[in-house]
């Protein structure tokens, strides 16, 4: 990668696998962790996205370092339970942590979990979202205001860079945004202030991005609701579809997974949160 004239070297990791330094020299390090599942039953809440990370110029002894990627949470259809986590990824001792799952719908009100970024909440009464660890990730959004049970419609998770959006009566909740190469985010390598995340950061030519909150569910035409389920945010978060199908977040994202908008109680499980990915990057020619 050659971004602004500098040739760079990348390495991308979205499994367990080791980073070798052959001597001592400074990267650079994005660090993203599984995105948490969507909750089960019509108008659930949406997945948080995994915690975020940068590093800007990080300097590393010669050694072996473990880079441990966490995968995306599971959707689950039992009646009752969140959506599962995401996984936490973990690089040179720092943790970015997994994402909390969406919240159950379908009259649960089941709250969202809190994690790298909190799953929004199920249901109806304005059920809470969840909150996002700080520097990581934001809280997930409430779900609709109504008492009426064909308005369940679920907050949208919460994402890197921005909270998921509260339902209204007749449309799940947007999910929060991610991050994009290029963004101002958090300096994780001094502990506090901001740094640019250097544009093109991965493959030197477009901006990817990355933390995406799931959408919140609805409630589906099939069972007299509006059928409106709330968008994924940029950078991976999943969005359903009215009465059939969820949205699973990106894997290499670490988006979170849609809240279910389908009726049938065999398939109402929520979206499938993204595997994580940790990125590094340095000058060539120091390893």
């Amino acid at each position: 990668a050659t971004p602004g004239g500098t040739d760079y070297v990348v390495h991308r990791f979205t499994s367990n696998d080791n980073f070798i330094a052959s001597a001592s020299g400074t990267v650079d390090i994005l660090m993203v962790a599984g995105g948490a599942a969507g909750g089960p039953n019509e108008g659930s809440g949406g997945g948080g996205a995994g915690g975020f990370k940068y590093f800007s110029q990080r300097t590393l002894s010669a050694a072996t370092y473990a880079s441990v990627i966490g995968t995306g949470g599971a959707g689950l259809s039992a009646s009752g339970n969140n959506g599962k986590e995401g996984g936490d990824t973990t690089f040179d001792s720092q943790t970015a942590l997994g994402g909390g799952g969406g919240g159950t719908g379908d009259g649960a009100n089941i709250v969202g979990v809190t994690g790298g970024s909190g799953g929004g909440g199920g249901g109806r009464n304005s059920t809470s979202g969840a909150a996002g660890t700080t520097n990581q990730g934001n809280a997930g959004g409430a779900a609709s205001p109504s008492g009426v049970a064909t308005e369940d419609q679920g907050g949208g998770g919460g994402g890197a860079s921005a909270v998921g959006n509260a339902a209204s009566n007749t449309v799940g909740g947007n999910g929060g945004a991610g991050y994009t190469e290029g963004a101002t985010v958090y300096n994780w390598q001094s502990g506090s202030g901001t740094v640019t995340f250097p544009a093109a950061f991965y493959n030197g030519l477009t901006n990817s991005s990355y933390g995406g909150g799931g959408g919140g569910g609805c409630t589906p035409t099939t069972s007299g609701g509006a059928g409106n389920p709330g968008s994924g945010g940029i950078g991976g978060g999943g969005t359903a579809e009215n009465g059939t199908g969820v949205g699973n977040g990106t894997d290499g994202t670490g988006g979170g997974g849609s809240g279910s908008s389908n009726s049938v109680t065999a398939t109402r499980n929520g979206g499938d949160g993204g595997d994580g990915v940790a990125i590094i990057r340095y000058v060539s020619g120091q390893f």
